[in-house]
């Protein structure tokens, strides 16, 4: 029997869903160098593929944004309208400008797809979300599970369930996957940071002043947050990562809060230590 300890770490930044690698290094940390771009045939065929793939799910952006406009998978993944538009694009460019973008269209490998070299399998891997109704858990379940399942024909089957329904609070989902109890699941710093402090330096509020810079230096610590939790997991792999549009907090109240002095004696929902830290610093009460 084949045992699998996989994990889908959840960064609080920007939308897009990448399988990201990360290595160890004994030696100072360096800053990343600038993808490289690819040869010619390499840019010209990913000019025809986003040619191709424009207006709808499979876009990717080669030097016209005007292409990532379009209906999304499903309502859900998209705006209002269950579409992607182009204000939202334009606004958050600088994400599909990035080297960081060019790095997961290289490892995407879309023009030469590794081929399938086995046959009637049957592998079924359970995959843990935080919640159902979380973007991430739609993602999995409408997007990453049915492209693995097409991918493989059929082979492999990521089968959904959520902490919730296995009665699993999410505070030990690193030990839960070291031990094979789960075989796939979301790792969401807020829950894990009790075992796993260092793990919420991706979602320090506040900290940041735009969603361009905490992208930013979220990418350059991407592999240091990978070892971090393989590590804490037994060397579990992790296979994706979900990234949100901004890690924005919005509080709602029957009295208007226009100032910090106006947080003193409120009382609140938390799902994170360094959201209570920044909750209990405003003089509100976090739960």
């Amino acid at each position: 029997m084949h045992k699998y300890r996989i994990l889908a770490l959840v960064s609080l930044v920007i939308l897009i869903l990448a399988a990201c690698g990360g290595g160890e290094s004994t030696a100072p940390e360096k800053a990343a160098p600038a993808a490289e771009k690819p040869a010619a045939s390499a840019t010209d065929g990913l000019k025809e593929y986003a040619a191709k793939h424009a207006g709808g799910p499979g876009a990717i952006y080669m030097g016209d944004l005007s292409q990532l406009e379009g209906p999304a998978k499903t309502d859900g993944q998209g705006g209002f309208d269950g579409g992607v538009p182009m204000a939202s694009i334009e606004k958050n460019k600088w994400l599909f400008e990035s080297d960081y973008y060019q790095e997961i269209l290289q490892k995407a490998n879309l023009l030469d797809p590794t081929k399938l070299t086995t046959s009637r399998q049957n592998i079924v891997i359970q995959h843990a979300c935080v919640n159902r109704a979380l973007l991430p858990c739609q993602m999995v379940t409408e997007t990453y599970g049915p492209g693995i399942f097409e991918r493989t024909n059929g082979q492999l089957v990521i089968q959904i369930t959520s902490f919730p329904e296995l009665g699993v609070s999410g505070t030990d989902t690193s030990s839960l996957v070291s031990d094979g109890v789960l075989g796939m699941a979301n790792v969401y710093s807020g829950y894990v940071a009790g075992e796993l402090p260092a793990i919420e330096i991706q979602s320090l509020w506040g900290m940041f002043s735009t969603q361009k810079d905490q992208y930013d230096a979220t990418v350059a610590i991407h592999p240091n947050l990978e070892k971090l939790v393989s590590d804490a997991a037994d060397g579990a792999v992790i296979v994706n990562h979900n990234w949100f549009a901004g890690i924005d907090q919005f509080f709602f109240c029957h009295d208007k809060l226009e100032t910090l002095e106006d947080f003193k004696g409120k009382k609140t929902r938390s799902h994170s230590a360094a959201i209570s830290d920044w909750i209990e610093g405003m003089g509100a009460e976090s739960s």
